[in-house]
């Protein structure tokens, strides 16, 4: 019995790993330079940088006061940042992204 329930744990965690892996952790950094912050009446936050591109922050983002607050920093200090996006291998570059899953500080 023992044998039996060993072998079926060890058959559900490779499965798990197999199923869950890869897709889970999906995502493109890009390191940038913050160039200004606008939070707007409608509750969106967006962040422009020096290489002319975008991204915005939706009001329903789970970290969207820590993001503006860090972007906001981002500016006044001249340190880059580095997001993180949650498609893969999108281009830096794109404008007007909505899919920011993490933002850094990075120390200059």
């Amino acid at each position: 019995m023992k044998s039996f329930i060993v072998k079926s744990l060890s058959a559900a965690t490779v499965i798990f790993s197999i199923a869950f892996s890869s897709p889970a952790f999906a995502n493109t950094v890009c390191t940038k330079t913050v160039s200004s912050v606008t939070p707007t009446m409608y509750g969106t936050v967006w962040i422009h940088y020096e290489d002319g591109s975008s991204s915005h922050v939706l009001e329903d983002h789970a970290t969207q006061k820590y993001i503006f607050s860090l972007a906001t920093t981002a500016v006044v200090t001249g340190n880059p940042v580095l997001i993180l996006y949650n498609e893969t291998g999108c281009d830096c570059m794109d404008d007007g992204r909505t899919d920011v899953e993490g933002f850094r500080l990075l120390k200059e």
